[in-house]
């Protein structure tokens, strides 16, 4: 992994019509390096089997949950986006569901100010 190759993958992640500054690119490349956090990064992938693994707990927590949940995603997220938006609607009987269709992987650096008050609507209006 190099910064060139990081910043083409973030291109891809992003929305098409938000994609990332070169600030965006630089913050988080020096994040990601930061003491030697490319090293790391493979032992980070475990969250996949832990996904597969805990499934069932994790999406029962979310079905039978009595706090209000919002779920705030960016439809154009090619790992997590309106596919699993329209997953996380049939799981979940009246699901609350804030869809942002321009917005990809990372709505809160693509539109932190919607995000922000995507939260507060659900958080005040509840």
């Amino acid at each position: 992994m190099n910064k060139q190759k990081f910043a083409n993958n973030l291109l891809t992640i992003f929305g098409k019509s938000t994609p990332p500054s070169k600030q965006v690119v630089d913050t988080l490349w020096e994040l990601l390096i930061y003491k030697d956090g490319l090293a790391v990064m493979p032992k980070l992938i475990s969250y996949i089997k832990q996904r597969q693994q805990n499934r069932a707990r994790w999406v029962g927590a979310i079905i039978n949950s009595n706090i209000p949940l919002t779920f705030i995603a960016g439809a154009e997220d090619p790992i997590s986006g309106k596919h699993m938006i329209e997953h996380y609607k049939k799981l979940i009987p009246n699901a609350r569901v804030q869809e942002f269709v321009e917005l990809g992987h990372y709505p809160q650096v693509e539109n932190p100010d919607a995000i922000t008050q995507a939260y507060l609507n659900f958080r005040y209006c509840q």
